[in-house]
């Protein structure tokens, strides 16, 4: 697989708990969370309301995977 597909597929299958600043402020829409984000952009779980998800690791817009255990993807939010 292309690295750079790889990119693509993971920036838009990011777990639907990561959450960051600019998906509540200044936009009037939602949309998927590299939307919202630069390289300097805080990141936290829904789930946990910090820095550090369920699995007791760093969240991060690249970290946010279906390698996860924790994670949830928009096509399997349950």
């Amino acid at each position: 697989m292309d690295p750079a597909d790889s990119a693509v597929r993971q920036e838009h299958q990011m777990c639907i708990f990561l959450r960051c600043k600019g998906m509540y402020v200044g936009k009037s829409s939602g949309g998927p969370p590299d939307e919202f984000a630069g390289d300097t952009t805080c990141w936290w779980c829904s789930q946990t309301s910090s820095a550090v998800g369920p699995d007791e690791d760093w969240v991060h817009k690249t970290a946010c995977t279906s390698d996860r255990a924790c994670y949830r993807g928009p096509e399997n939010p349950s």
